[in-house]
């Protein structure tokens, strides 16, 4: 057995990620998180990537589209028994809407903190019973297999904002309006600004981050300033000699005229970055994985 410490606060909304290494390719993994004050979470599973080379199977699910109306998403139940290698979410893990119980998000043009702290409490429903005592939303969903996490229009804003789901659009004045995008020449951005670098965007990326299981990685792209700087949102996984999982996540750079303990994992080749919710109150625990 492996263990992982790791530390989180009130800048990740008390979530903490912990990159496991040193895992070999091709085992079933199992982990838990535990708090500092002795208390654990229920236990989530994964398989890492097998070896490029290897004559490995591949049994992975997909879908999308998790609108908070349709909580508690009874067509996930049978997903634990599926035994997936990996499941690949095709985004609109969150819709800004409302649903029952949950009211809309902030704009996050124009209440860029408050969109913050909703879109953080639009991932967290995610995970939490409807009911006390009822079912664990998409709790169990993400811990039984690895979970590949993509963006899509309704985690950038919806249809409340939705020139942020343009990343590589014209800013706009004041940054973050947005330009309009029926005018051709707002087809391609030569303006030197992007709504990639407002901070309405970057609150919604952050409230995907901190909820989402994916690995913070950031673009060196000294010669394309859309995407410089900018947190990658792509990425590419073999799975043996069978198949590799693509995950672009176009919304970052595209231009206006293209277009309490909770467990989640995602492998990358022979390690794994884990994501966790604690108590408000704790901001220590550590992470333990065995095959």
């Amino acid at each position: 057995m492996q263990t992982f410490s790791g530390m989180t606060d009130p800048g990740r909304d008390y979530t903490v990620k912990i990159d496991a290494t040193g895992l070999e390719g091709g085992i079933q993994y199992y982990y838990r998180f535990q708090s500092a004050d002795g208390q654990t979470s229920d236990v989530g599973t994964f398989k890492t990537a097998p070896e490029a080379a290897a004559n490995a199977p591949l049994h992975f699910g997909f879908s999308g589209d998790a609108d908070g109306r349709w909580l508690l998403y009874v067509s996930t139940a049978n997903i634990p028994s599926k035994n997936d290698d990996f499941f690949v979410f095709l985004g609109d893990t969150v819709y800004e809407g409302a649903s029952t119980g949950s009211p809309a998000t902030a704009d996050p043009f124009q209440n860029p903190s408050q969109a913050l702290t909703d879109y953080r409490r639009k991932y967290l429903e995610q995970l939490q019973p409807v009911n006390p005592g009822g079912s664990s939303g998409l709790k169990d969903f993400f811990a039984a297999q690895a979970n590949y996490t993509l963006l899509d229009n309704h985690e950038l804003g919806g249809l409340i904002g939705r020139q942020f789901t343009a990343g590589g659009a014209p800013a706009g004045t004041p940054a973050g309006k947005g330009v309009d995008a029926t005018n051709p020449a707002n087809d391609v951005n030569t303006t030197g600004t992007f709504i990639n670098q407002t901070p309405g965007f970057n609150v919604l990326l952050q409230a995907n981050s901190d909820y989402e299981p994916i690995r913070e990685r950031t673009v060196s792209a000294p010669d394309d300033p859309r995407s410089d700087g900018t947190q990658q949102l792509y990425f590419a996984q073999s799975w043996g000699q069978n198949g590799m999982n693509l995950g672009p996540n176009a919304q970052a750079t595209v231009q206006v005229g293209l277009m309490f303990m909770e467990l989640a994992g995602i492998t990358i080749g022979g390690g794994l970055t884990f994501s966790c919710k604690i108590q408000p109150s704790k901001s220590a625990g550590c992470c333990s994985c065995w095959a």
